[in-house]
Formats: structure tokens, sequence, C-alpha cells
């Protein structure tokens, strides 16, 4: 910095200013101090709108309205209030939200783009004010990572017919640029719209995508395989359900149920399936199969809970279906030798547990077990002669044990084997549950829409 050496490189990298007075440079500085605030400022924008948008988001899903009223209603009238009050320049900042908006859903759709293939997740479903609704959710490489990301939700305007499903979907994916030969896997609920061979969704998106593979969701499988009921427990079941909807039906019978329950030093204030009421309590035999119905229940409950997330593939939901499968054949061995201990519920209500029900029990487990063999059959590998080298590869089972995820690994491992790797990464992009799409409740599809 000394001024010699700063007056050399003035006249020798910058001759055309050489003779410039000093009141020119001061006048460059101040120019220079402007630009940085003006660019210190325009980066705090995206910052306080992302957060205005979060807080906008939040009292939108708490308040349970439909996620629309966002982009209808709030910001717009944002934008009035804040010009009234504080001005243009103000109300300008606030309609950044809206711009961020457009951006980053400009740049999830380069990465789809880019990416070599993709594959969609589906759910149509009513809201509250029962508009129609489709959620499509997408899975694609992004660098060296497969990721999952929310593409959109549009409003279905008049029928759900596999057709109208179909223009609303193949619309965006026009509109965006992405190419329906680069769509490898399509997850849906298996409802007669999505999966018709002749109408349904799964028929024309075929025309365009005809190496696609289409899945059914793992949940709604696994609610399926859970529906199969001996006919005992489902009388119990519908006569449980016929209770439950008498004292809900209305405000005074919900009342008079809560203040029976205060009266008898009950636990719970409200609606208990196990409590020990005067309509509930039939004989011992219906209130151990309600009691088993419980039980069972709250198994299946934890399986479902434990196949819902982001970032999961068809080989550990597999994984989780087998562990239940094979607990379910372990509790029907159990229940063979007198052993009730894993239905607790059931432990409480008879004084000889569930000897009272055990054919019944017996029965249930067993149909339980032949519709989850039904309905998740085992999947077989292909391309053998490549898995052995891979099995072989020392530097790739290190990459295994240091990678975040199958996906990333299996990235890497299609660039050296491509024909495995292709395989691999077919079955890693197959959304096989819509987690995300049973998740767009207005808290999650509001947040959701605001920002992407």
């Amino acid at each position: 910095m000394k001024p010699s050496k700063l007056k050399r490189h003035l006249t020798t990298k910058h001759s055309a200013y050489a003779n410039k007075g000093r009141s020119y440079f001061l006048l460059k500085k101040e120019e220079y101090l402007r630009q940085q605030n003006l660019i210190k400022g325009t980066a705090s924008i995206p910052e306080k709108a992302m957060r205005a948008s979060f807080l906008a988001a939040y009292r939108i899903a708490k308040s349970k309205r439909p996620h629309t009223i966002g982009e209808e209603l709030l910001l717009p009238a944002c934008i009035d209030i804040v010009e009234e009050m504080l001005g243009k320049e103000a109300a300008r900042k606030i309609a950044k939200v809206e711009e961020m908006s457009s951006d980053l859903r400009e740049q999830t759709s380069d990465k789809i783009r880019s990416s070599v293939a993709f594959a969609l997740q589906l759910d149509e479903s009513t809201d509250v004010a029962k508009c129609a609704q489709l959620l499509a959710y997408v899975r694609y490489v992004d660098n060296t990572n497969i990721v999952e990301d929310f593409l959109f939700c549009e409003e279905l305007k008049e029928r759900t017919t596999g057709a109208d499903i179909f223009d609303c979907l193949n619309g965006f994916i026009t509109s965006e640029g992405f190419q329906w030969e680069n769509c490898v896997g399509v997850c849906t609920d298996g409802a007669a719209a999505m999966t018709g061979k002749k109408s349904g969704l799964v028929a024309r998106v075929r025309e365009l995508a005809p190496l696609a593979t289409f899945t059914h969701c793992f949940l709604h499988r696994e609610a399926l395989a859970s529906k199969k009921m001996h006919p005992e427990l489902n009388d119990v079941l519908q006569t449980a359900i016929k209770i439950v909807n008498a004292i809900k039906a209305g405000a005074l019978s919900s009342r008079l149920f809560t203040s029976l329950c205060t009266e008898m030093g009950s636990e719970h204030q409200h609606l208990l399936l196990h409590a020990e009421v005067r309509w509930l309590s039939r004989d011992e035999e219906w209130c151990a199969k309600l009691a088993y119905l419980s039980d069972i229940f709250t198994h299946i409950n934890v399986l479902n809970e434990s196949m819902q997330g982001p970032s999961s593939s068809i080989l550990t939901y597999m994984d989780k279906i087998t562990a239940f499968t094979s607990k379910l054949k372990l509790w029907r061995s159990r229940v063979e030798k007198g052993v009730w201990d894993m239905f607790p519920s059931l432990c409480g209500v008879c004084a000889n547990d569930g000897e009272l029900i055990r054919d019944t029990v017996h029965s249930h487990l067993g149909a339980l077990i032949q519709k989850f063999h039904e309905y998740f059959p085992d999947i077989r590998g292909r391309s053998e002669e490549e898995l052995i080298d891979v099995a072989s590869d020392r530097s790739l089972q290190l990459l295994f044990r240091e990678s975040k995820s199958l996906g990333q690994f299996w990235v890497f491992v299609a660039k050296e084997y491509p024909t495995l790797g292709a395989a691999a990464l077919k079955v890693l992009w197959q959304e096989m549950e819509e987690y995300l799409g049973v998740q767009g409740s207005y808290a999650v599809v509001t947040v959701a829409l605001l920002f992407v």
C-alpha cells in the first residue's frame, strides 16, 4: 500500500485515469459505498420475504383455511395496506414474496429439465371446501443424489375422471417444458380414475411415456391388506362405529358422554373406545374382540407411520413390510401357545387374557399374513453379473458406507455400471408411497404453495 507502488499500478494498469483529479476518485468511492448498501439491502429482502411468507402460511394453516386464500386474498390485501400506509416502495418489497415463489418454482423446473429422468407421485383429494385438488410431487436426480420436491397443486374445476386428471397433469408438464419420455415412474393411489386400462390416467400416460413404471402407493396397499377381517371382528367394529357416530352426531350426546366420564372418574373426558361405560360393556367376549382390534390397529398404525417420510425407497419399505409380516407369524404362533403379551389392551380386559377369542384372533392373523403376501410380493433383482462386480468392488463398498443415501450411491455406480445402475435407479425413482400426498393437509400444502 505504499504511495509509490499505488502510483505505479495506476499509471501502468489504469493509465486512462492517471490524470484524473482527487475529486474524481472521491466520487467513485461514494458510488462504491452506495452500491454496497444497495446490494446489502437487496440481499436482505429475500430473507425477510421468506420469513414473511412462512408466517403468513403458518397463520393460514393454523386456521385450517384453503391454501389459495394466501395467493388470492392475503398477499394482494397486504400489498394494498402497505402501499397505503407506507408507500409504493414498501409495497414493492411485499411483492417480492410472490416473485421469490416464482423464482423457486423456476429453479425446480430447471433441475427437472436437466435431470436424465424423473418420477411422479399423484394424489387427488377433496379439501374442506369440497374442491377437488390434484397434488403432484416429483423425484429426480440433482447433481449426485435423488431428491424429492413438491411440483404443483391444481384445482380440478368440475369432474375428476382420468381424462380430467391427465389434462391437468399434461398441461403442467407441457407448459414447463418437461419431456414425457424422461418419465420413468408414476405412483398413484390405485383409484379407478388413476389406473383404468382404457380411459384412466395410467393408460393415457403410458401412450406418452411407454418406459414408465406404474406403482400402487404402499400406504394404500397396506390399508387394503389390513381390510380383510374375520366376520365376528367386523361385526364388533361396525357396532363400535355406530356407537361412536351416535355419540359424536350431536353436541348434546358429546356433552352427556363427557359428564358420564367425569362422574365415573375416568382418566379421559371424551370418547374412549376401551372405556368401561355401559353401552360399550356388552359382554366379556365382545369387549375382548374390541380390545384386540384396538391392539392390532395400533400395531398397523405404527407400521404406517414408519413408512411415512421423504427420501425413502421401495427397498426400505419392503424391509418394513417383511419385518411386520414376520411379526404377524410370530404372534400367531404365540397365540397358539397361549401367550398374549403383545396385545396389552386385550390382556387388560379379559381375566383369562385372550383365550375366549383364541380361534378368532388366530384366524384373523392368518388372513393378515396372506393379504400382506398378496399385496407385497417379493422383488427380484436382475443384472446379476454387474451386481457381482459391484459387490466385489472394495472402493464401492467404502463409498456405500460413506454415502448419505442409497440414491447418492447408485447415481455414482451408474457411471461405471450403467446397466445395473439404470435398473437400480429406476427402482429408487419409484415413489412407492404417497406420504407427501397424504401429508398434503392444509398445513403442509399451504407452506409448499407459498414457496414453490
